[in-house]
C-alpha cells in the first residue's frame, strides 16, 4: 500500500502537490517488484508535459500505480530455466511453425546457446551477457552475421514465451525487448563485413552455369531457380500434380525437408509462399520432354522403378502425414529411377565453383531472376506474389540492387536525357 494513501499537510489531494500557481506534481511511495520505490513526478511520463491541472496529475498518478500493481503481479512465482522454456515451446507453442523453422531453432539452441544459457533462469537473463555472447560469436568465429541474427531471434523467442506465461516481470521484459536504450540488439557490423542483401550473377556467369549443368540431372533445378525464382527446397518438393501443362502454371504448395536424416515434404516457409506462377517457355519445354522420357522409361522398366521406389511422407506442421509420395511422383526423378534431393545439387554447385570459377549459391539464382524482372519494371505486387514474399518490403530490395542490365538501362536513360 502507498505510504501517501492518507492526505498530508501541504497536499491538495492524496499524493498530489501544487507547485506555484498553475502546476502540480505527484509522489508515489510503494513496493515495486519487492523493492521500495519512491518517486516524485512533475511531468507526464508519456507526453513529457507538465501537469497544469489537478485532474491531470491525479489521472497520471492513478495510471502509474495501476501499472506498478500489474507489474507486481507478474513477479515470477518460480524459477524457470531457458532450457525448460524452450522445451515447453517445442511441445506446446511450435505446432503452427514450419518444420524447417523448428529444425533451425533446435540446431541453434543445441550447437550454440544451450551450453552457455540453458541452465540460466529466464528472470535472471541479463542484456549485457547476451550482448557479450553475440559479440563474441560475431567477432571470434567464422559464423556469418545473418546466422548470428538467428541467435538474437532465439533470445526474443524465449523472453516472449516467458512473458506470455507471467514468468518474468514487466520491467525485465521491457528491458530485454522493448526499451530502445537497453533491449537486446545485434553487434555493430564491421566495415569489412558489409554484405549485399541481393547477390546477382552476371550475364557471363549465367552462361557458364548453364553450360556446366546442361544435359545433367541438375539442369531442371537450375532452370527452376533462375527462371521460376524458386527456393531449392521448393524446387525439389515439386511433384507432377503441381505442373499444369494446359495453363503453363506451377503450383508451389510444399517443400522438401530433411529431419533427423529422413527426407520428407512439409509446409512452406509462410502462408504467402503458397502460390501459382507462370512457366517460362524454356521450363515448359523442358518439363514436357522430361515427362515424355520419364513415362517411357517407367513403361519399359517397371521393375527397376518398383525396386528403387522410395516413400516420402508429406507432413503437416504437426508431424501428421497428409499424404505418402513415391519416386515417380517427383518431377526430378531420373529416367534411371534415381531419387533426387536438394543434396543432389551439391556436386554441381562445387563443379560451378571449381570449373566456372564462380562464387556460387543456389539461392542466388533466385536473386538473379528476381532482379532481372525488377530491372524490367515488373509491378512490385506481381513480383512479390511470384517470389512468395510475406512482406512487400522484402521484394523491394530487388528494385534497389545493381545488375548489368540495370546499369545499361541507366546509361540509355542518361543518353536519352542528356545526350546530344
Amino acid at each position: 500500500m502507498a505510504k501517501t494513501d492518507t492526505k498530508q499537510k501541504g497536499t491538495v489531494d492524496v499524493g498530489i502537490y501544487k507547485i506555484g500557481e498553475k502546476s502540480y506534481k505527484y509522489r508515489i511511495s510503494v513496493k515495486r517488484n519487492g523493492n521500495d520505490f519512491d518517486t516524485t513526478r512533475k511531468y507526464d511520463k508519456d507526453t513529457g508535459k507538465p501537469f497544469t491541472t489537478l485532474a491531470a496529475a491525479k489521472k497520471a498518478r492513478a495510471k502509474e500505480l495501476y501499472e506498478i500493481e500489474l507489474e507486481n503481479k507478474k513477479i515470477p512465482k518460480k524459477k524457470v530455466t531457458v532450457d525448460e522454456i524452450f522445451n515447453y515451446y517445442l511441445r506446446n507453442s511450435s505446432l503452427d511453425k514450419a518444420q524447417s523453422t523448428i529444425t533451425k531453432q533446435k540446431s541453434v539452441y543445441k550447437n550454440h546457446i544451450k551450453e552457455v544459457f540453458g541452465d540460466t533462469n529466464v528472470s535472471e537473463l541479463a542484456v549485457q551477457d547476451i550482448q557479450d555472447f553475440l559479440s563474441n560469436k560475431y567477432n571470434n568465429t567464422d559464423l556469418k552475421y545473418s546466422y548470428i541474427e538467428s541467435f538474437l531471434k532465439f533470445f526474443y523467442l524465449i523472453v516472449n514465451q516467458a512473458n506470455n506465461r507471467n514468468l518474468i516481470s514487466t520491467e525485465t521484459y521491457n528491458k530485454l525487448c522493448v526499451n530502445p536504450g537497453t533491449k537486446m540488439v545485434m553487434p555493430k557490423r564491421r566495415i569489412d563485413d558489409e554484405e549485399e542483401d541481393v547477390r546477382v550473377f552476371t550475364e557471363n556467369e549465367v552462361k557458364i552455369i548453364r553450360a556446366i549443368v546442361k544435359d545433367s540431372n541438375a539442369e531442371l533445378a537450375m532452370l527452376l531457380g533462375l527462371e521460376m525464382q524458386l527456393r531449392i527446397a521448393e524446387v525439389y518438393g515439386l511433384t507432377w500434380d503441381n505442373i499444369d501443362f494446359e495453363n503453363r502454371m506451377i503450383s508451389v504448395e510444399k517443400q522438401m525437408l530433411r529431419t533427423d536424416g529422413i527426407f520428407t515434404c512439409g509446409p512452406l516457409k509462410t502462408s504467402k509462399a503458397k502460390r501459382k506462377i507462370h512457366m517460362t517457355d524454356r521450363v515448359y519445354d523442358y518439363l514436357v520432354e522430361h515427362k515424355k522420357n520419364l513415362d517411357k522409361a517407367i513403361k519399359e522398366k517397371p521393375l527397376l522403378f518398383e525396386q528403387k521406389n522410395v516413400t516420402v511422407p508429406w507432413e503437416d506442421g504437426r508431424g501428421h502425414i497428409y499424404k505418402k509420395l513415391h519416386l515417380t511422383d517427383f518431377i526430378h526423378t531420373t529416367t534411371t529411377a534415381e531419387f533426387q534431393t536438394f543434396h543432389s545439387f551439391k556436386y554441381w554447385a562445387q563443379e560451378i565453383r571449381d570449373k566456372g570459377k564462380i562464387d556460387f549459391k543456389f539461392h542466388w539464382l533466385r536473386h538473379t531472376g528476381a532482379s532481372l524482372l525488377a530491372d524490367l519494371n515488373t509491378p512490385i505486387h506481381l513480383l512479390c506474389n511470384r517470389l512468395g514474399h510475406r512482406k512487400i518490403e522484402t521484394t523491394y530490395k530487388y528494385y534497389t540492387g545493381i545488375t548489368e542490365r540495370g546499369i545499361e538501362i541507366l546509361k540509355d536513360n542518361l543518353d536519352t536525357i542528356f545526350g546530344e
